[in-house]
């Protein structure tokens, strides 16, 4: 590994199938070998890429109508219900959930579309239609929308680290009823 200038780094851990861990603050000095305590990973959920789950509950599990990996260029949308990129500006705001827009010096946003809500953590934050910060985000991190038919989607990143330049987004989907 090359050697690192002194300076203040975020460790991030990532793998398919676990959920991301960030180590935030972690002082280096150029030289200087750094003994981190032990990283606690966790299973990603059941909507994560590459974890597979069983269901042995006599509740009713929500069906997925749309999954997979999908690449969406800045100013295009989302439409999550049907995993379709719409680029198109004479029917964008019409037919999507989400349009990635931003760039530069003021960030990379996912904003909802159509009634469309976002939840950022997918648990404790209550949904809400406002634009979505996405730069400094990466692999493993997830969020949740409320798609405009009502339906959940639950969305990853599927790349490294999102900066100020970043003109595409590669992201896993599910959406379920």
């Amino acid at each position: 590994m090359p050697t690192l200038d002194t300076g203040t780094y975020t460790l991030v851990v990532a793998a398919r199938g676990f959920q991301i861990r960030r180590i935030r603050d972690v002082a280096i000095s150029s030289g200087e070998t750094v003994v981190l305590r032990d990283v606690r990973v966790e299973v990603g959920d059941c909507d994560a890429p590459g974890v597979i789950c069983d269901s042995f509950s006599l509740e009713p599990v929500e069906t997925i109508v749309a999954s997979g990996r999908i690449t969406v260029p800045r100013g295009c949308g989302l439409n999550l219900d049907k995993l379709d990129v719409v680029c198109d500006s004479a029917i964008l705001s019409k037919k999507v959930d989400l349009i990635f827009t931003g760039g530069g010096e003021n960030g990379l946003f996912l904003t909802p579309q159509n009634g469309a809500r976002i939840r950022p953590d997918c648990q404790k934050i209550a949904f809400t239609d406002e634009p979505f910060r996405i730069d400094g985000m990466g692999s493993g991190e997830n969020f949740c929308v409320r798609t405009t038919r009502g339906q959940n989607s639950h969305i990853y990143f599927d790349a490294m680290d999102l900066d100020k330049n970043t003109t595409e987004l590669a992201l896993w989907i599910a959406t379920r009823k």
